[in-house]
């Protein structure tokens, strides 16, 4: 649905359920760009959809060889 921004951010539609996975890569608040983002989103899509899940990871290729973050 939208990769533009895969692995780090993206929406996808499975069954009914709109998925959309935000970018938490960076310290802080989430950005204006990320806010803009999930409003355009919520407000085309979620309409569509029977649920709306948002979700954050970071992906394990981001994680130094230990696997813990310092």
């Amino acid at each position: 649905m939208d990769k533009a921004d895969f692995p780090f951010r993206y929406a996808l539609s499975v069954q009914g359920v709109l998925l959309g996975s935000l970018d938490v890569t960076t310290t802080g608040a989430l950005s204006e760009n990320q806010f803009d983002w999930l409003d355009d989103l919520l407000e085309c899509q979620a309409s569509r959809h029977k649920s709306v899940v948002l979700f954050s990871h970071l992906p394990l290729w981001l994680l130094p060889k230990s696997g813990v973050m310092t």
